[in-house]
């Protein structure tokens, strides 16, 4: 496992905070989308745009879902190293 997720899951930051912390984004989204509906001031066109671009957030919290292995976060870099030229 890379050293900053083993450091921020062991320490830190557990599955069960950062399911806490993903429903508490989930439910700011769900209260901008209502107080888009409820603005008075805003056309229809743009609250329908405003909270298509609200589906459309994504949260990046403490972690991502797929936790990396030494072997998956070294493979790109292997790929790299391989069609850079050594000086």
């Amino acid at each position: 496992m890379a050293i900053g997720v083993k450091y921020i899951v062991a320490a830190n930051f557990d599955e069960k905070g950062k399911a806490e912390v993903n429903a508490m984004v989930e439910d700011l989204r769900v209260s901008f989308k209502q107080l888009l509906s409820d603005a008075s001031w805003m056309d229809n066109e743009t609250k329908s745009t405003a909270q298509e671009k609200a589906d459309q957030m994504r949260s990046f919290m403490a972690y991502p879902d797929v936790r990396s292995t030494m072997s998956n976060v070294s493979a790109p870099w292997i790929l790299i190293e391989n069609h850079i030229p050594c000086a």
